[in-house]
């Protein structure tokens, strides 16, 4: 993935995970596919390189999950 548009994706699941209840567990956020099944696409072969830059965004911008939630509604 090219690193502008991964900085992107990273940056408005920021903006998601702001507003998504503490309560709520996150998964699969990267699928698991052996590379001779996975027709596309190629950067989902890196996982930890996918985590790692999602951490490094949230931690950039200062996000905990549950930020911006409104528990009243």
């Amino acid at each position: 993935m090219h690193a502008a548009c991964a900085g992107r994706l990273y940056k408005s699941g920021c903006i998601y995970t702001k507003h998504i209840s503490p309560q709520i567990i996150i998964h699969r956020i990267s699928g698991d596919a052996p590379k001779d099944l996975l027709v596309a696409p190629e950067w989902n072969l890196h996982k930890k390189w996918i985590i790692n830059g999602i951490n490094k965004a949230l931690q950039q911008q200062n996000v905990i999950q549950g930020d911006s939630y409104n528990f009243d509604a």
